[in-house]
């Protein structure tokens, strides 16, 4: 593959992407639109969409029409540009930020190694509360590329276009989940009852046995049964306590400080008062 002899190691700018794409060849990026040019990257557009075993690409007489992707559905795609990367340049896959926050969350962009050739495949989901639509030609992630210090070695692993999207379409049919949902209910140790479990049942028994086959809600079940017995021995400690505590009354001794009388103080206090008023009437007769 000739390219220019200009660009230096790193990542490259616009106009080295641009340089690239007009006298390399073959040329960086085919199919390639000067809109998606950014500064240091380029944004990839969806190309080909697979769904419900079709292959929508630019020949399929659905090409131009938008498919409708319901909350937690997943897709899979090939992106319209193919990268044409020399030995000495790699590449990488990020998400576009503005599809992130609308819902439409690119799975597993990443590291594209020197010398492959081809449309970049990737799986996508709606994580929307409502259904969002995608086309051919919409964006879908963007790359950057990288110039390295010496050539990596030649990439042994490139396929036609056309070979790839039935080999791809084949394996997403056999083992590609379609939504959310189906990744939950694929894991045996779902702690969740799915709505197609509970809809059919009749009996409150039947519930039951669904709730209690789950570890999470016997865990739950016994922190619950725990927290009550220490609730209810704590409550018990409290109440033997106060009644073992004598409650403890003040009143000023006879001679100074304030004395502490037990609950029989208000008897030994009327006691007292009825003999000094005897000692005071002895007195007044003497």
């Amino acid at each position: 593959m000739g390219e220019p002899n200009s660009i230096h190691t790193g990542i490259l700018c616009r106009a080295d992407i641009e340089d690239l794409i007009a006298r390399a060849k073959p040329e960086l990026i085919s199919n390639h639109d000067p809109d998606c040019l950014q500064p240091c990257s380029y944004d990839l557009r969806i190309g080909t969409i697979f769904r419900d075993g079709q292959i929508i690409n630019e020949s399929s007489l659905d090409a131009s029409k938008r498919i409708t992707l319901e909350p937690g559905e997943i897709v899979s795609l090939l992106t319209l540009e193919e990268v044409n990367l020399p030995s000495d340049i790699a590449a990488t896959a990020f998400p576009i930020n503005s599809q992130s926050r609308e819902g439409f969350m690119v799975l597993n962009p990443g590291h594209v190694d020197p010398g492959f050739r081809g449309p970049l495949s990737v799986k996508a989901i709606n994580l929307r509360k409502a259904p969002l639509t995608i086309g051919r030609e919409d964006k879908v992630f963007t790359i950057i590329f990288e110039k390295l210090s010496k050539e990596a070695g030649e990439y042994a692993a490139n396929q036609p276009r056309h070979k790839r999207e039935v080999e791809y379409n084949k394996k997403d049919l056999e083992v590609a989940p379609k939504t959310l949902s189906e990744v939950v209910r694929l894991d045996k140790q779902c702690p969740f009852a799915l709505r197609e479990q509970v809809k059919d049942f009749r009996t409150e028994g039947e519930i039951r046995g669904l709730i209690q086959q789950h570890w999470m809600s016997w865990l739950t079940m016994i922190i619950a049964i725990i927290a009550l017995i220490v609730s209810v021995a704590g409550t018990g400690l409290s109440l033997y306590v106060g009644l073992r505590s004598p409650q403890q009354l003040t009143a000023p001794g006879p001679a100074g400080p304030a004395s502490s009388i037990s609950p029989s103080g208000p008897t030994v206090i009327k006691n007292a008062d009825q003999q000094a008023k005897k000692g005071i009437g002895q007195a007044q007769s003497n």
